[in-house]
């Protein structure tokens, strides 16, 4: 265990995550394909209670890169393998300025990782005002198996940090917007 990760995580839940991630694996007969720093970190960042994802992107989005969980996940996505179907979908609310950008043909960069579904199942715990956005992706990676809320339901897909979007111009009546992932 780096001992970042260990001085962050008290060592009975670093093996509570650990625990956690083995068992999700174990359920599909899947071989774990990270080092267990990256599991663990990849599993922290997907628990909502804390939400350590807010923090972490928050992070991102303000240039604040030099953070050893950052630096875990970013070798964690490397590692896995691109998911394959090329469409995800997200809950979520864009900002005004991402909005526009879009409305106006502009690319929108986000700074900070990007979770998503394979499919767009109506969430519970969204916000009344979220938008269904449709996703074609470039680089995503299905961490399903090291989240926190790994379920037949919720099968995460995670776009690495600096994904830059435009809007695909497509009225879809089923979705609220419809964006492709250019670089």
């Amino acid at each position: 265990m780096s001992k970042s990760l260990k001085n962050f995580l008290k060592v009975a839940v670093y093996d509570q995550f650990w625990s956690v991630v083995i068992l999700n694996h174990s359920k599909v007969q899947k071989e774990v394909l990270l080092s267990r720093d990256e599991a663990v970190a990849l599993y922290a960042y997907t628990v909502c209670y804390p939400p350590m994802y807010r923090e972490i992107n928050a992070a991102l989005r303000e240039g604040r890169l030099n953070n050893f969980l950052i630096k875990l996940v970013d070798s964690a996505l490397n590692k896995l393998p691109i998911y394959s179907e090329r469409v995800v979908y997200r809950w979520s609310v864009p900002t005004l300025d991402e909005q526009g950008k879009l409305a106006a043909n502009e690319v929108v960069i986000d700074g900070a990782y990007l979770s998503t579904l394979k499919v767009p199942n109506e969430l519970t715990m969204v916000e009344h005002d979220c938008m269904l956005i449709k996703i074609t992706h470039l680089n995503g990676r299905d961490i399903s198996l090291y989240s926190d809320d790994y379920s037949p339901d919720i099968q995460e897909v995670l776009i690495p940090r600096g994904s830059s979007f435009i809007s695909a111009n497509i009225q879809d009546t089923q979705f609220d917007l419809t964006i492709e992932q250019v670089a």
